[in-house]
């Protein structure tokens, strides 16, 4: 279930990370609460994402929550997991967003990036990372059609 699987590496972050990371998980805009789920939201994430894509969400959270550990010094992280629609013109969001330092513009070794862009192109997605919306810390995107 990829619900679960995305809640054991949040939980597993907070030791690399010193705090617990905020995971918000949606479909269509309407939030899993915490551990009394609705299950029928969560059968709905596992109906929609595909066992391929999945594996790469889960992925994309725990190398999110890595860099966010390492680099960005940063004193919270907020990972959203959106599954948006149904079939070829649906999609699964997945951003990991932080206060720290922001990227560091003098590294060029960026492997895990690198794979993580790949990883979006492999099912026609994208993946981009840059200065959150409020100027101070990260966010990195990765979006792909669910089919």
């Amino acid at each position: 279930m990829l619900v679960e699987r995305l809640r054991r590496e949040a939980s597993l972050a907070r030791t690399s990370l010193g705090y617990a990371p905020s995971l918000i998980i949606d479909v269509d805009g309407t939030v899993i609460a915490g551990d009394d789920d609705d299950s029928a939201l969560v059968d709905t994430v596992d109906n929609r994402v595909d066992a391929d894509i999945a594996d790469d969400v889960v992925a994309v959270v725990r190398e999110g929550l890595s860099n966010a550990a390492r680099h960005a010094r940063a004193a919270s992280v907020q990972v959203r997991v959106s599954v948006l629609g149904y079939g070829p013109t649906g999609r699964v969001v997945v951003d990991v967003e932080d206060d720290g330092a922001g990227v560091d513009p003098s590294v060029t070794r960026r492997s895990g990036l690198a794979n993580l862009a790949a990883r979006a192109r492999r099912h026609g997605g994208t993946f981009a990372i840059g200065v959150n919306e409020r100027g101070q810390g990260s966010l990195m995107s990765w979006q792909v059609p669910l089919t």
